[in-house]
């Protein structure tokens, strides 16, 4: 397990685990987000909300996810999301790994 992160002043991150291929990474919010900064990336990626309230946007649809549910993202497609809730965490599954997660 690598060391907790600092993404920006709401965002933390963590390495779990990872492989030749996958990686499993806790992202840990701290408050409400202002924006949804989009972004793509050629790494699949599977979003399982472990506790609080998020916005994901991917391309032009907007959905909330909360407590217990996930989200699948394509290699290579637009998305985002912001954690509307006081706090809150994801675990983020990608394919092949970060390898820019990998600092330590």
């Amino acid at each position: 397990m690598y060391d907790l992160i600092k993404v920006d002043e709401l965002t933390s991150r963590r390495v779990l685990q990872y492989g030749e291929q996958l990686m499993v990474v806790e992202v840990i919010f701290t408050g409400t987000h202002p924006e949804i900064t989009l972004h793509s990336h050629e790494h699949e990626q599977i979003a399982y909300v472990l506790e609080g309230i998020f916005e994901f946007l991917v391309i032009d649809k907007l959905l909330i996810l909360k407590e217990g549910d996930s989200i699948f993202l394509e290699s290579n497609i637009m998305h985002g999301a912001r954690c509307i809730s006081k706090s809150g965490r994801i675990l983020d599954s990608f394919s092949p790994i970060r390898k820019d997660y990998l600092v330590k």
